[in-house]
């Protein structure tokens, strides 16, 4: 009787915070504080092909240039650093051909804009405590790194070349125990104190208040100017009315097929279906979470991706529910048919899973843009899958037993087949 009740709390439980949590990605929840919970799904990041947005391509030249492929890595890491900096950080950056770079940077309507972030020359300088007198320049600094430093904290770690080696040491000989000034495009991003003569080419910036923080900066250090010249060849305003109804249409057909799925399991499979189906409750709510946490951008092949894992999901459920039917009907009890269904059709479910997981790990890496989407929606959905409709069922079913629901039927079998076995 006690493991009874037990495992009536624990379902009920279940379910009720399962809905609550998707209450509140939804509608969110205002809190009589300064702050609130505001609806998760809000503020998952939407693709170009969802929000809209523009597509440039920028054609580079390459001429006179022997490791064409290392300088494109290194424009689009200045391309990248420029539009975090500018606080475009669901922009997307791709290769296109062997001379091509494409940037597509939703919620942005006006090229001219985007146009001022990515294509104005940037200027790295360290200036004098009068601000004005220029001492080294971004031609100077040969690398930048941000690292956690157990000592220092979290620091900027500085690298000059030779030039910028002599010009140093003048410059903190001069100006010891006083602040230089870092600009960035005349804008000033840090202000270090000189604590030592540095004569080695090396400069540690300090004070940093997180790592990120440090590896931003250093990115916007190291930027500096493009290193290949890039043309403006096309531009492309994907709009936004395109993408909302592309958003809507898809949403209401994962919706249409996620209701069909519920009510097949519960039809088909009875008790276990309805325990398939608080699973898939339970996998959605930890989808939306996992898309907000990870800062997935979600496209409308990502979108494919999260309805094809929920086909997966369910297509395991069902291999595992036709051998516990198998189990029943040799004569076994209830209990012991479950434990076997899910033991002997876990490995091939497993297998499954790790296949498709591998051909998305490929993806991931080597697609870029909607592929890439896709893949990591996939990816995701997938992990999840197999910890609520293996994991999550497994025990549902275990709780359903512990409360007597005991009868063939109600798992699908009919009485006259548990019979006859």
């Amino acid at each position: 009787m006690k493991k009874k009740k037990r495992s009536v709390v624990w379902l009920v439980l279940t379910v009720l915070v399962t809905a609550f949590l998707g209450f509140i990605e939804i509608n969110g929840m205002p809190l009589w504080t300064p702050w609130e919970i505001v609806p998760m799904v809000n503020e998952i990041d939407l693709g170009l092909d969802l929000r809209g947005g523009m597509r440039v391509i920028y054609q580079a030249d390459l001429t006179g240039i022997d490791d064409t492929s290392s300088a494109l890595d290194s424009a689009e890491r200045v391309l990248r650093t420029r539009l975090d900096s500018a606080g475009y950080t669901e922009a997307t950056i791709t290769r296109q051909g062997s001379d091509q770079i494409v940037v597509e940077v939703p919620g942005v309507s006006d090229a001219n804009e985007l146009s001022d972030v990515l294509m104005k020359p940037a200027v790295l300088e360290f200036r004098a405590p009068d601000k004005e007198t220029v001492l080294l320049t971004g031609d100077d600094v040969e690398s930048a790194q941000g690292l956690d430093s157990s000592t220092e904290g979290y620091i900027v770690y500085l690298k000059l070349n030779d030039s910028g080696k002599e010009k140093f040491k003048e410059a903190t000989t001069k100006y010891l125990k006083q602040i230089i000034y870092i600009y960035l495009d005349d804008t000033c991003i840090s202000y270090p104190t000189v604590n030592s003569v540095i004569s080695d080419g090396v400069a540690i910036i300090s004070g940093m208040s997180s790592l990120a923080s440090a590896q931003q900066l250093a990115g916007l250090i190291q930027s500096g100017a493009l290193p290949v010249p890039l043309e403006e060849i096309a531009v492309k305003n994907v709009g936004a009315t395109l993408g909302a109804g592309s958003l809507e249409k898809t949403i209401t057909a994962g919706i249409i097929a996620f209701a069909l799925i519920l009510l097949f399991m519960l039809l088909v499979y009875r008790i276990p279906g309805l325990m398939a189906d608080i699973a898939l409750a339970v996998y959605m709510v930890l989808m939306i979470i996992a898309l907000y946490l990870f800062n997935v951008t979600l496209t409308l092949p990502g979108i494919a991706g999260i309805i094809l894992s929920l086909g997966m999901a369910v297509d395991a459920n069902v291999v595992i529910f036709e051998r516990i039917k198998e189990e029943i009907k040799t004569g076994r009890s209830l209990a012991n048919s479950v434990e076997k269904g899910f033991k002997n059709a876990f490995k091939a479910v497993l297998d499954a899973n790790i296949t498709t997981l591998i051909a998305v790990i490929v993806l991931a890496i080597f697609g870029t843009g909607t592929v890439q989407g896709f893949a990591v929606t996939l990816g995701i959905g997938i992990v999840l899958a197999l910890l609520t409709e293996v994991v999550f069922v497994h025990t549902f079913l275990k709780w359903m037993i512990n409360m007597g629901v005991k009868n063939p039927r109600a798992y699908g079998v009919k009485m006259e087949e548990s019979a006859d076995a």
